[in-house]
């Protein structure tokens, strides 16, 4: 189920536990982080470019995950500036890479709210959510066989550009 919360549906109190909660620690693998790293890369690098804000979203993000002592972050860290390198040198060929890493949790339907709620964590993060992050959005929950919809619902058309 999508996030709900204040009028963009990601309240600043509480919200890395209501993205990260108990639901992180059930996937204690690399793939799951592989697909985090490339769920917040690949909407970052939507507008082709990836704000101060959004690295600082992967970093809060990363933090949670520290606390459990599930990853070492900088290892994360260097695998999402991977996804976001390969995005900048083809874009075409990063974004298969991302949706391959993301794909593998298709039809794991908390696996799969898990990471587009990460993914609208990164678009949020700049306070400036544009149509090419709500598109990478949607391309996200096709490749994960989740319908978009739920998760549009508190993004209004302003916040879309």
């Amino acid at each position: 189920m999508p996030v709900e919360g204040a009028a963009n549906g990601y309240p600043h109190m509480n919200l890395t536990d209501k993205i990260l909660g108990t639901g992180f620690a059930r996937f204690k693998d690399r793939r799951f982080l592989e697909a985090s790293m490339a769920a917040s890369a690949l909407v970052a690098m939507a507008d082709a470019h990836v704000h101060l804000s959004e690295q600082l979203a992967v970093d809060r993000v990363l933090e949670n995950i520290e606390r459990l002592n599930v990853f070492d972050p900088r290892k994360a860290i260097d695998l999402h500036r991977q996804f976001v390198h390969a995005m900048r040198a083809n874009s075409g060929e990063g974004q298969d890479w991302a949706l391959e890493a993301i794909g593998r949790f298709r039809g794991n339907e908390e696996a799969a709210d898990l990471l587009i709620r990460i993914a609208r964590y990164t678009a949020h993060a700049d306070q400036d959510l544009s149509g090419s992050e709500l598109m990478a959005i949607r391309r996200l929950c096709r490749e994960l066989g989740v319908d978009p919809e739920p998760y549009m619902v508190d993004i209004s058309p302003d916040q879309a550009d």
